[in-house]
């Protein structure tokens, strides 16, 4: 079983036959994905997940009524406990099986703190690089359908089992014939079509809202997500990202970018360097010091900043599977799948932004209805939006105009979800569509760095970077 699956379970206080009992579930639960096919049809993934907040519904409302009658407090925190984690394990089979867009919701609620249960929030982190595997047959049949010779005849030795898998694809660790050692990221089979039916059972979902004002920009945004995850679903894409990365990044200390290996990509198996480390949970189980931690958080923020004001380039998914901490002691990025260039419409507006902010401001109430894609006339008509999205963003900048460290700790964390929960509560989440990914860049980063748990100067690190503001 995932080693990662494994040591979440561990964790709980569970006598050994019930964490057995929990094991052999989920040891059940990933060799069942594993062997089905996955749902292409829009009914069967529009059913597959409204049938489950009813399983979940079913859970709760099972575990209270059992406490009720339960009179031993612990033994009523057990059971509590044994109902998170049986939810927890609906909601992965659940996302598992699905994959796509399914799987990224999921992957989006494990990064922030207090938006779900704890554990359920630590098995859900897991589909960032964690998620059921495709069995070796289908893997095997997509390598040659792609590559158009049989993997013997292209690797020295294949690892079948995945050392990743998540939302669009799995990657296994290979040897090429000349000895190099290399990554290689294949794609679920018919994972385009599972996304263009999840987002067209969205469109529909979202329907009743088309006599609403928001409506335009809500079609605008749900076509921004669809151009930019269709966009993922191209492997020769995410090579350019992360050869245009690679290259920004290539004169900076402490930071790796794998190589691309061209002839051997192609639109459904991207083939790049191997990076050996660990990732997040492995490299923080090794104690680091809060030195160490300190140097990876800022080595990570000034790469990407200088990737966003150098380049316009916004790295979308900075999740735990997505950094990996080298034996070298450098900091590996990957994943590059999921980014944007900001064109210079909205680069303009990013800018001026920017520029607010640095010197300790926020933007005007007129800039900051234009980043929420509003006029004149939607600002008097919806007054409360623009100082509940200026307590949003002051939020979200705080680290960044505070001189001198700065620890993102729980306290910080629980602001954040509680402006968010109130922004949804009250449907505040108009936005550009650009919107979308920088806010999940920003947003993924903190999450990256409450995790690290250290007090790092992003003041002094956003200074230095936005310096290099692209004109």
């Amino acid at each position: 079983m995932n080693p990662q699956y494994t040591d979440t379970l561990g964790n709980l206080p569970f006598e050994d036959d019930r964490q057995r009992e929990l094991e052999d579930a989920l040891t059940a639960m990933v060799a069942e994905v594993s062997r089905r096919p996955l749902p292409v049809s829009r009914v069967t993934r529009l059913l597959s997940m409204g049938a489950l907040p009813l399983k979940l519904f079913g859970t709760r409302t099972s575990s209270f009524l059992r406490q009720l009658v339960v009179r031993d407090e612990e033994r009523k925190a057990l059971m509590a406990k044994s109902s998170e984690i049986k939810q927890a394990l609906q909601v992965l089979h659940t996302m598992g099986y699905l994959r796509g867009v399914a799987a990224k919701a999921g992957q989006l609620l494990a990064a922030w703190p207090d938006l779900a249960p704890p554990k359920v929030c630590e098995l859900l982190d897991s589909l960032h690089f964690q998620a059921p595997p495709l069995n070796e047959a289908l893997v095997e049949a997509q390598l040659e359908a792609e590559l158009g010779a049989a993997p013997e005849d292209i690797f020295a030795d294949f690892d079948w089992q995945p050392c990743a898998a998540a939302s669009i694809g799995q990657v296994h660790r290979a040897t090429l014939k000349s000895g190099e050692r290399v990554a290689v990221k294949i794609q679920y089979p018919g994972i385009a079509r599972t996304i263009r039916s999840d987002l067209a059972n969205l469109r529909t979902i979202m329907y009743p809202l088309r006599l609403t004002h928001d409506w335009r920009n809500l079609m605008a945004r749900i076509q921004d997500i669809e151009e930019t995850v269709g966009r993922e679903c191209d492997y020769r894409a995410e090579a350019d990202f992360t050869e245009r990365a690679r290259e920004a990044l290539a004169t900076m200390d402490g930071v790796v970018v794998p190589r691309v290996h061209r002839a051997l990509s192609t639109e459904r198996v991207l083939v790049t360097d191997w990076l050996e480390g660990r990732h997040l949970a492995a490299w923080m189980a090794r104690s680091p010091s809060p030195d160490t931690r300190t140097r990876a958080i800022e080595t990570i923020l000034r790469a990407s900043a200088r990737l966003f004001y150098e380049e316009r380039f916004v790295w979308a998914d900075p999740s735990p599977g997505n950094v990996v901490f080298l034996d070298s002691g450098e900091i590996g990025l990957l994943d590059f799948g999921c980014c944007l260039i900001i064109d210079d419409d909205d680069w303009a507006l990013t800018k001026t932004c920017a520029k607010a902010f640095h010197h300790g401001g926020l933007p005007s109430d007129l800039e900051l209805a234009q980043a929420c894609d509003m006029d004149e006339a939607d600002m008097k008509r919806r007054p409360e939006l623009i100082p509940m999205v200026r307590s949003f963003v002051a939020w979200l900048w705080e680290p960044l105009q505070t001189k001198g460290a700065v620890h993102l700790d729980e306290a910080y964390f629980r602001r954040g979800v509680e402006l968010l929960k109130e922004l949804t509560r009250k449907r505040l989440t108009r936005a550009k569509p650009f919107n979308t990914w920088t806010n999940r860049f920003y947003v993924g980063l903190r999450a990256l760095f409450f995790r690290l748990d250290a007090p790092a100067d992003y003041e002094r690190i956003h200074r230095e970077e936005l310096g290099r503001l692209q004109p």
